[in-house]
C-alpha cells in the first residue's frame, strides 16, 4: 500500500513543479516585455496554460510571484558571477590583460539579464522587498569582483587599491546600465553600438588604472 501511494504522489509533485516552472517562465517573459505594471496574473495564466486557481494555489498574488521571479533571477546571476570569478583562466594573468576580459564578461551578464533587471529596478522604487534583495545582491557582487581584482593589488602603485577597483566596477556598471536603460522604460540607447561602448569602457578603465601605476605588460 505504501509503495502504491508513493507512486501516485510522485507524478502529482512532478506536475506541480512543471506547472510552477511554466508560471515563472511566463511571468518572466511578460515582465521582460511589459514591466511589472504591464502584466497581470490573467496574462500569466493565458501564457503558461496554468489556471488562475492553480496560480493562486502557489502564490498569494502578483507581488509574491514577482518576488519569486526576482529571487530566481538573482540566483541565476549569482551563479553566472561565480562561474566568472572561479574561471581558471585568471590564474597568473596580469591586471592589464585581465581587466578588458573580465569587464567584457561582466557587461555581457548584465546585458543578458537587462530586460528583467529593468523591470525590477523600476518596481524597486515602490517595493522594499525587491529594493533590499536587489541591493544586497549587487553589493555582494561588488565585493566578490573587488576581491578578485585585489589579487592583483601589487600591480598598482597605490595605497588604496581597494577603492580604485571599486571605482572601476561602479563606474563601468553605471555606464552599462545607462546604455541598457536600467531605471527607465526606454530600453537600450541606439546612438552607439554595444561593442563600441564596451571597448571604450575598457580603454577608460585601463587609462585610469595606468594613472595609478598599473604595470605595463609587453605584448
Amino acid at each position: 500500500m505504501a509503495e502504491s501511494a508513493g507512486l501516485k504522489s510522485e507524478p502529482k509533485q512532478q506536475r506541480s513543479r512543471l506547472s510552477q516552472a511554466k508560471v515563472v517562465t511566463a511571468a518572466r517573459k511578460l515582465m521582460a516585455e511589459n514591466g511589472y505594471d504591464g502584466f497581470t496574473l490573467q496574462q500569466v495564466s493565458a501564457e503558461s496554460g496554468v489556471s488562475i486557481g492553480s496560480i493562486y494555489g502557489r502564490f498569494t498574488g502578483k507581488d509574491e510571484l514577482a518576488h519569486f521571479v526576482h529571487r530566481t533571477l538573482l540566483d541565476e546571476m549569482d551563479a553566472a558571477h561565480e562561474k566568472l570569478i572561479s574561471d581558471p583562466a585568471w590564474a597568473g594573468m596580469p591586471l592589464q590583460r585581465m581587466v578588458p576580459l573580465l569587464f567584457d564578461r561582466i557587461a555581457e551578464i548584465f546585458r543578458a539579464n537587462a530586460p528583467l533587471l529593468r523591470a525590477f529596478m523600476i518596481r524597486a522604487i515602490n517595493d522594499p522587498v525587491i529594493s533590499e534583495t536587489g541591493s544586497k545582491s549587487y553589493w555582494q557582487f561588488v565585493e566578490r569582483i573587488v576581491a578578485l581584482l585585489m589579487t592583483r593589488a601589487d600591480q598598482l602603485q597605490s595605497e588604496n587599491p581597494d577603492q580604485i577597483f571599486r571605482y572601476c566596477l561602479m563606474s563601468s556598471y553605471s555606464t552599462y546600465g545607462n546604455f541598457l536603460g536600467l531605471g527607465s522604460t526606454r530600453g537600450e540607447i541606439d546612438q552607439m553600438s554595444w561593442d563600441w561602448l564596451k571597448l571604450e569602457t575598457n580603454c577608460m578603465l585601463l587609462a585610469y588604472l595606468a594613472t595609478h601605476g598599473m604595470q605595463s605588460v609587453q605584448n
